[in-house]
């Protein structure tokens, strides 16, 4: 399995496996993810051994900032081990960066649960903040030490290219 750089032949095969990972109120097309790349979204297909498609990750990159947007697998090809084996090709690869995302808090949902397990499967260790989005609450979660400050200046940057996306973190009283 190999992460790879999305050609423009790949993004109607991205496109489909886009839209049955995501709800609407969730999903961005590929089109518009790429338009708002300004050199620093590495959108990279996943590749499974005999060279076909099978997925795709977002990651978005600003200073020593990798935040993972999203991480799609292909309906028919999930709980293979593939997202975890991209996941693991991703932190190689951000190696001496904080690589940061968001999953929605369990709240007694199975499948929220399920996701948040994959993650913390995958090394990524919840760090105390959420975010919402659209009425859903978010988790936020790294693979590594959370650097607060640097987070910030990642968000001032997201707010300069999708102004209508931005997370804005709050502890929870405990």
């Amino acid at each position: 399995m190999e992460l790879c750089t999305v050609m423009p032949a790949d993004v109607p095969a991205l496109d489909a496996i886009n839209e049955a990972a995501f709800p609407p109120e969730e999903r961005v097309a590929i089109a518009d993810l790429i338009a708002t790349g300004d050199g620093r979204l590495d959108l990279l297909g996943i590749r499974d051994d005999a060279g076909t498609l099978v997925g795709f990750l977002a990651v978005r990159r600003y200073e020593r900032v990798q935040y993972l947007a999203y991480l799609a697998v292909a309906a028919d090809r999930r709980s293979q081990g593939l997202g975890s084996r991209a996941l693991a090709l991703l932190r190689g690869r951000a190696a001496g960066d904080m690589l940061v995302v968001e999953f929605e808090t369990p709240d007694g949902d199975p499948i929220r649960a399920r996701r948040r397990a994959f993650y913390e499967r995958a090394g990524f260790t919840e760090t105390g903040w959420y975010s919402t989005y659209d009425g859903a609450e978010f988790s936020l979660a790294c693979a590594g030490p959370f650097d607060k400050a640097a987070f910030d200046r990642f968000v001032a940057y997201l707010r300069t290219i999708v102004p209508d996306f931005i997370p804005v973190l709050y502890r929870k009283d405990t």
